[in-house]
């Protein structure tokens, strides 16, 4: 594939004197044809914008409006909790999507979708990646979709508002987990439109990273969302703790007496009254304690089981076989838990405790003292090292066992034996560090991890395609003359779990390769115990 710089430049020149035109049932769209083969239309609308009295509620259909707009430019991001007021970059009407097609592809092609769902912790929000390195190295055999969702309290606030406070009639009631409903709204736009930009409404695979894994893991875990999917991608999946809506009515009265709507008889119609730099300016900045914690956790904001498009939590769903039954490929990195850890949880064992309690507050003190003991992480505290502590264990409630449950549960539980299963160890391998590579695989910076970074985009491009990492990847990963190794799957013939999981590190032996490995035993004995606590800590 061609360095970065040399694919942008020429990615920016239009080939075509007319743009692509593809017309919707409510709308037509030009997209712009790219110099390297594909064509992108940005920021097309796939709901009604979620202003005014559509605050707080469930999207809505667009409009039938039968004319034509010029698709050039992304819509605008999604105001989260760390958005300055004023910020002209950030929106309450961002319901928009992204789509890179081949620039051969017709109407008819049927040609396999990723569609993607970026992260944030469910309270911030950035740009979707660019899909056109995927679309190109895939050598026009993919659609990718990325698409931005509310989050923060435009997105997921709990609580449930009584009659009393209802707002009136005429105006949509108030709903819980309105990112997820985006996410399915999205979906459910892309599963009735895309064949017109040549793509395949039966082959859909849903892809994320961070938060927006777990998203994918909670439409997998819930399959009365009746969400269409062929397979599913989970970088990282973020597992957070979950309330009920009515657990978790302390954040909707916070808004209220953050704002002045507290004194309200009709407080929902207050808050959709606000214009967005007032209420974004009252509450900011506003940062409150879970139920049971002793400080503000890393994200305020997240799912809560509703009823609705979240009926359990995840570990009760999927051990009682409650799945979307699809080809899975799943991993983490090495060190998932640091970039969201504070120097202050290293002052002492005491702090650290605290840190992950505030995190999860369901844990308890033994719950604490037996792992402090646990030759997974008493190396870290016999060394003084207790922020690293606290991040391993973060890291490893939150990501990292999850993530092996996953691996180990899917093919034990369901008809379906294909789970893979990776870790990324190069560099600081931080949360998601492998995101970049997948989406934009060797561009020529540094050759030693060329064969990384262009096997793992490899794996990702013929899953989507084939519903199998090894499938394709030797094929995708041609133009870079690399070979990636096949990729065993996370269970034998039997559906049993064999431990095993494909490995990309820049910490052994030159040349570097992809390689398989076994899930080291102190971690699987660590992330067992874990997953024995999962409902207790609501995940």
């Amino acid at each position: 594939m061609r360095p970065v710089f040399s694919l942008l430049a020429l990615c920016a020149v239009k080939v075509a004197a007319v743009d692509p035109l593809v017309k919707l049932s409510y709308a037509s769209y030009r997209g712009t044809q790219l110099g390297c083969g594909v064509t992108q239309w940005m920021g097309l609308p796939y709901a009604a914008p979620p202003v005014d009295e559509l605050r707080f509620a469930a999207p809505r259909d667009l409009d039938i409006e039968n004319k034509e707009y010029r698709a050039s430019s992304h819509g605008p991001t999604c105001i989260g909790v760390d958005s300055r007021p004023g910020d002209s970059s950030v929106s309450e009407d961002c319901l928009t999507l992204d789509i890179y097609a081949p620039s051969a592809a017709s109407a008819g092609d049927a040609l396999p979708v990723f569609f993607y769902v970026q992260g944030g912790g469910f309270s911030t929000s950035a740009k979707p990646p660019n899909g056109t390195s995927l679309v190109e190295t895939s050598g026009g055999n993919m659609i990718v979709v990325t698409f931005t969702y509310r989050v923060g309290p435009y997105g997921f606030l709990g609580g449930v508002v009584s009659k009393p406070n209802m707002s009136k009639k005429s105006a949509p009631d108030f709903s819980a987990n309105n990112g997820l409903k985006d996410q399915l709204k999205a979906l459910q736009w892309v599963t009735d439109n895309i064949a017109s930009f040549g793509g395949d409404p039966d082959h859909i695979v849903l892809g994320g990273a961070s938060a927006g894994a777990g998203s994918v893991v909670l439409h997998m875990a819930n399959p009365a969302n009746n969400a269409s999917f062929v397979g599913a991608t989970l970088e990282s999946a973020s597992w957070p703790a979950m309330q009920t809506a009515e657990q978790a009515q302390w954040q909707y009265d916070n808004i209220l007496n953050a704002t002045g709507c507290a004194g309200e008889w009709d407080s929902l119609a207050c808050l959709r009254e606000l214009d967005t730099a007032a209420f974004q300016t009252n509450t900011r900045s506003k940062t409150h304690a879970l139920p049971g914690g002793t400080a503000a956790p890393v994200y305020m904001y997240s799912p809560v089981l509703d009823g609705d498009v979240v009926r359990d939590y995840r570990y009760s769903s999927f051990y009682t076989n409650r799945e979307h039954d699809v080809p899975v490929l799943v991993g983490d990195t090495t060190n998932e838990g640091i970039v969201f850890t504070p120097s202050s949880a290293g002052k002492s064992l005491q702090a650290a405790d605290d840190f992950v309690a505030s995190q999860f507050p369901e844990i308890t003190p033994a719950n604490l003292t037996f792992f402090h003991s646990h030759p997974q992480y008493k190396p870290l505290i016999k060394a003084g090292n207790f922020r690293g502590f606290a991040a391993q264990l973060y890291g490893d409630i939150r990501y990292v066992c999850p993530n092996l449950f996953l691996s180990w549960v899917l093919p034990s539980r369901s008809q379906n034996n294909n789970v893979w299963t990776y870790q990324w160890d190069v560099g600081s391998a931080t949360h998601v560090a492998e995101s970049w590579s997948v989406w934009n695989g060797y561009t020529g910076k540094n050759s030693t991890l060329k064969p990384l970074q262009t096997a793992i985009q490899a794996y990702w491009i013929s899953f989507i395609t084939d519903l199998d990492p090894t499938a394709a990847a030797a094929k995708y990963a041609a133009t870079d003359a690399i070979t990636p190794p096949a990729w065993e799957r996370s269970a034998n013939a039997q559906r049993q779990w064999v431990a095993r999981r494909m490995l990309f590190s820049d910490k052994k032996a030159k040349p570097l390769a992809p390689k398989m490995e076994s899930v080291d035993q102190d971690q699987w004995d660590a992330c067992a115990e874990l997953m024995d606590m999962g409902v207790q800590l609501r995940q």
